[in-house]
């Protein structure tokens, strides 16, 4: 077989590494590749902490995000200027949408038990409004009754947890 046979053919690759580690190890010093080595780990290194730190600022911005709306919330409670309706239309919005999603829940519940057939085009437009509904329950049950990451927190759970034993 001729050289450009050999050279095209399932050895190539072979060929390739050859004379790669050939001229590694004539162009660079063993102390040259751990230099090498040393600024990919730097770099890396760099590039983790860079993106840590952007996780933390991003918390930070998000604890001050409820902060303020916290603090708006109990702003619009204690004025004297404040309307009822202004002091009482998150309570009622969020309980008309908890009883909205439980009662399509129900609705679906007593068709299927009582056997009353509903259009597939309809179910399925049901089904998207519930989805809607629950993501919307799941956020308001997490604005009145706390954030979920308290509940990632270990130490939190352990400390309850303890204090029941």
């Amino acid at each position: 077989m001729s050289i450009i046979g050999k050279l095209f053919s399932a050895g190539a690759s072979t060929l390739v590494n050859a004379v790669g580690d050939a001229i590694d190890k004539n162009v660079t010093s063993d102390e040259e590749r751990l230099e090498q080595e040393n600024e990919l780990a730097k770099a890396t290194y760099a590039h983790t902490a860079s993106m840590r730190s952007l996780d933390i600022e991003e918390q930070e911005l998000t604890i001050d995000d409820r902060k303020d709306a916290r603090a708006a919330q109990t702003a619009i409670q204690t004025s004297e200027y404040s309307g009822w309706l202004s002091k009482n239309i998150h309570p009622i919005l969020a309980l008309m949408t908890v009883f909205s999603t439980f009662g399509l829940y129900g609705f679906l519940v007593y068709s299927a038990v009582a056997g009353h057939a509903i259009d597939q085009t309809a179910k399925e437009i049901i089904l998207y409004i519930l989805g809607g509904l629950t993501a919307m329950c799941t956020q308001i049950y997490s604005y009145f009754f706390g954030s979920s990451a308290k509940g990632h927190d270990t130490s939190v759970t352990e400390a309850i947890t303890s204090k029941f034993k």
